[in-house]
C-alpha cells in the first residue's frame, strides 16, 4: 500500500503523485524505449472530406482576406486540441516523481 501526497494544483496544471505501481510502470516503459529496438508504422487515411472543406474555406478566405490559407495541418492541430479537451488525461507529462496533467487546455470556442 502506498502513501501518496495529495495532488498539487495550479490554474494551469495538476501534479498527480506517483504510486509505487505507476513509478514501476514508468520506469519499465522508459527502459523499454531506451534499450529495445523499435519499428514504426505508417497509415494511409481518407482525407477527401477535409480537403474539400479546406478548399471551401480557402476560397472564402481568398475573397475576404488575401493571403490567408488553411493547411491540412491546421485541421489536424484542431482535431488534436479537441481530443485533448475531451480527454485531458491524455495531455500529461512524466516529470520523474509525479505526473503533470494540463487542466487549462479547454477549447471554449469549439
Amino acid at each position: 500500500m502506498s502513501t501518496s501526497q495529495p495532488a498539487a494544483t495550479s490554474s494551469e496544471y495538476t501534479d498527480v503523485p506517483l504510486t509505487n505501481m505507476r513509478r514501476t510502470i514508468g520506469s519499465r516503459l522508459t527502459e523499454a524505449k531506451r534499450d529495445r529496438p523499435h519499428y514504426y508504422l505508417t497509415v494511409d487515411i481518407e482525407m477527401d472530406k477535409v480537403l474539400k472543406l479546406r478548399a471551401a474555406f480557402n476560397k472564402a478566405f481568398a475573397e475576404k482576406d488575401k493571403g490567408a490559407k488553411l493547411s491540412v495541418n491546421d485541421f489536424i492541430v484542431k482535431a488534436v486540441g479537441l481530443a485533448l479537451a475531451d480527454v485531458p488525461e491524455a495531455n500529461t507529462s512524466w516529470m520523474g516523481e509525479y505526473i503533470r496533467q494540463c487542466v487549462s487546455c479547454s477549447l471554449k470556442d469549439r
